[in-house]
Protein backbone atom coordinates (compact mmCIF):
# COMPACT_ATOMS: atom_id res chain seq x y z
CA UNK A 1 0.00 0.00 0.00
CA UNK A 2 3.17 2.23 0.39
CA UNK A 3 1.99 4.72 3.34
CA UNK A 4 5.05 6.35 4.39
CA UNK A 5 3.86 7.16 7.94
CA UNK A 6 2.40 10.39 6.14
CA UNK A 7 -0.89 11.57 6.95
CA UNK A 8 -0.81 13.11 3.16
CA UNK A 9 -0.11 9.50 1.42
CA UNK A 10 -3.43 8.06 3.30
CA UNK A 11 -5.22 10.73 1.28
CA UNK A 12 -3.86 9.11 -2.18
CA UNK A 13 -6.13 6.53 -3.88
CA UNK A 14 -5.09 3.31 -4.08
CA UNK A 15 -5.37 1.08 -7.25
CA UNK A 16 -7.08 -2.04 -7.32
CA UNK A 17 -4.43 -3.97 -9.29
CA UNK A 18 -6.98 -6.69 -10.74
CA UNK A 19 -9.76 -4.01 -11.98
CA UNK A 20 -8.46 -0.45 -13.78
CA UNK A 21 -12.23 0.54 -13.48
CA UNK A 22 -11.74 0.85 -9.27
CA UNK A 23 -9.58 3.89 -9.22
CA UNK A 24 -9.40 4.02 -5.40
CA UNK A 25 -10.12 0.44 -3.08
CA UNK A 26 -10.59 2.52 -0.17
CA UNK A 27 -14.48 2.93 0.29
CA UNK A 28 -13.99 5.64 2.96
CA UNK A 29 -11.73 7.90 4.84
CA UNK A 30 -12.41 9.06 7.76
CA UNK A 31 -11.48 12.67 8.57
CA UNK A 32 -10.69 12.49 12.36
CA UNK A 33 -8.68 10.71 14.40
CA UNK A 34 -10.61 7.56 14.82
CA UNK A 35 -10.26 3.75 14.37
CA UNK A 36 -12.30 1.18 13.36
CA UNK A 37 -12.18 -1.41 16.11
CA UNK A 38 -15.24 -3.65 14.50
CA UNK A 39 -17.37 -4.32 10.75
CA UNK A 40 -20.04 -6.17 11.03
CA UNK A 41 -22.97 -6.98 8.05
CA UNK A 42 -26.11 -6.49 9.13
CA UNK A 43 -29.08 -8.98 7.18
CA UNK A 44 -31.20 -5.38 7.83
CA UNK A 45 -34.89 -5.16 9.74
CA UNK A 46 -36.71 -3.13 11.53
CA UNK A 47 -35.16 0.35 10.76
CA UNK A 48 -31.92 -0.88 9.02
CA UNK A 49 -32.65 -1.77 5.53
CA UNK A 50 -32.45 -5.10 3.93
CA UNK A 51 -29.32 -5.65 2.25
CA UNK A 52 -29.75 -7.29 -1.05
CA UNK A 53 -27.59 -7.83 -4.00
CA UNK A 54 -27.06 -3.80 -4.51
CA UNK A 55 -26.72 -2.71 -1.38
CA UNK A 56 -25.40 -3.88 1.69
CA UNK A 57 -26.22 -2.77 5.19
CA UNK A 58 -23.03 -2.50 7.43
CA UNK A 59 -21.86 -1.64 11.11
CA UNK A 60 -18.87 0.22 12.18
CA UNK A 61 -17.36 0.41 16.00
CA UNK A 62 -15.71 2.96 15.95
CA UNK A 63 -12.86 3.15 19.08
CA UNK A 64 -12.22 7.20 19.02
CA UNK A 65 -8.19 8.80 19.92
CA UNK A 66 -6.44 5.63 21.64
CA UNK A 67 -5.99 6.83 25.40
CA UNK A 68 -8.86 9.70 25.19
CA UNK A 69 -11.94 9.22 27.33
CA UNK A 70 -13.70 12.20 25.71
CA UNK A 71 -16.97 10.87 23.83
CA UNK A 72 -15.61 12.63 20.26
CA UNK A 73 -13.97 11.65 18.00
CA UNK A 74 -15.36 8.09 18.34
CA UNK A 75 -16.87 5.92 20.79
CA UNK A 76 -19.72 5.06 19.08
CA UNK A 77 -21.70 2.61 16.78
CA UNK A 78 -22.08 3.51 13.21
CA UNK A 79 -24.63 2.72 10.69
CA UNK A 80 -23.82 2.37 7.05
CA UNK A 81 -24.70 1.56 3.28
CA UNK A 82 -21.90 -0.58 1.28
CA UNK A 83 -22.51 0.34 -2.25
CA UNK A 84 -20.84 0.27 -5.68
CA UNK A 85 -21.37 3.44 -7.43
CA UNK A 86 -19.20 3.56 -10.89
CA UNK A 87 -17.70 0.46 -10.31
CA UNK A 88 -16.13 2.12 -7.22
CA UNK A 89 -17.07 0.74 -3.60
CA UNK A 90 -18.69 3.45 -1.51
CA UNK A 91 -19.99 3.34 2.23
CA UNK A 92 -21.43 6.57 4.31
CA UNK A 93 -21.85 6.23 7.93
CA UNK A 94 -24.61 7.84 10.55
CA UNK A 95 -23.98 7.43 13.95
CA UNK A 96 -26.87 5.16 15.87
CA UNK A 97 -25.48 4.47 19.27
CA UNK A 98 -23.35 7.05 20.88
CA UNK A 99 -22.35 7.60 24.16
CA UNK A 100 -24.05 9.59 26.76
CA UNK A 101 -22.22 12.94 27.73
CA UNK A 102 -22.49 12.50 31.34
CA UNK A 103 -20.05 9.28 31.30
CA UNK A 104 -17.27 11.45 29.15
CA UNK A 105 -13.97 11.02 31.00
CA UNK A 106 -15.67 7.82 33.20
CA UNK A 107 -15.62 4.92 30.64
CA UNK A 108 -13.51 3.05 28.34
CA UNK A 109 -13.56 2.36 24.66
CA UNK A 110 -15.94 -0.17 22.50
CA UNK A 111 -14.46 -3.12 21.21
CA UNK A 112 -15.34 -6.32 20.06
CA UNK A 113 -18.91 -5.85 17.25
CA UNK A 114 -20.99 -8.85 16.54
CA UNK A 115 -23.77 -9.64 14.75
CA UNK A 116 -26.69 -12.14 15.79
CA UNK A 117 -27.58 -13.55 12.06
CA UNK A 118 -31.12 -14.98 13.53
CA UNK A 119 -32.51 -11.90 14.59
CA UNK A 120 -29.99 -9.06 13.61
CA UNK A 121 -29.48 -7.97 17.80
CA UNK A 122 -25.87 -6.44 17.98
CA UNK A 123 -23.50 -6.55 20.55
CA UNK A 124 -20.41 -5.06 21.84
CA UNK A 125 -18.14 -4.84 24.71
CA UNK A 126 -16.33 -2.00 26.49
CA UNK A 127 -12.39 -2.46 26.94
CA UNK A 128 -12.37 -0.30 29.90
CA UNK A 129 -15.55 -1.16 31.61
CA UNK A 130 -15.76 -5.22 31.45
CA UNK A 131 -19.19 -4.44 30.10
CA UNK A 132 -20.98 -6.43 27.08
CA UNK A 133 -23.93 -4.32 25.52
CA UNK A 134 -26.75 -5.22 23.57
CA UNK A 135 -28.73 -3.15 21.00
CA UNK A 136 -31.81 -5.31 19.73
CA UNK A 137 -33.30 -3.09 15.95
CA UNK A 138 -36.90 -2.34 16.08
Amino acid sequence: MSWDGSAESLKRPVKDPFDAAIKDIVITRLPQTETFVGLAMHPGGGVIPLSNDKEQSVLALVFGKTGSKKNSPGKALWFGQLKTVDGQPKVDFTPIVIRSPEVEGFIGNPVGLTVDPENGDIFFADILEGRIYKVSIQ
